[in-house]
């Protein structure tokens, strides 16, 4: 962590250092382990633009993709918006969660759509 070679002072970095442990054992306990009640754990893109998501629990949700979406060789990381309301969920999509010609599709989709 950089925090700590910076040269903010101590009082600031321990502090700053306990935020950025918290929020990144919450994205790892519900994005990566797929533990928390908000989880999607399947997704399905429907004609109309629009995509359809289970959650943990299944649920199934309608909900519009973001343009905070981002994709790389190995990980594609998908926002969406949900239709009921104002909920925003986020979805990692690993390159080995597919087979390779499935992620390739969905990489070229989501380069190529507008959001």
């Amino acid at each position: 962590m950089c925090i700590f070679y910076s040269d903010l002072p101590l009082l600031a970095q321990i502090p700053l250092g306990l935020v950025l442990l918290y929020y990144s054992s919450q994205v790892l306990w519900q994005d990566i382990l797929l533990k928390s009640q908000r989880a999607v754990v399947a997704l399905g893109y429907c004609d109309d633009n629009s995509w359809q998501l289970q959650g943990r629990l299944g649920e199934r949700l309608e909900a519009k993709l973001l343009g905070g979406s981002v994709v790389w060789a190995y990980f594609c990381l998908l926002r969406f918006r949900l239709q009921s309301g104002q909920e925003v969920r986020s979805c990692l999509v690993f390159y080995d969660a597919l087979d390779q010609q499935s992620y390739r599709k969905l990489s070229i989709h989501l380069r190529t759509m507008k959001v």
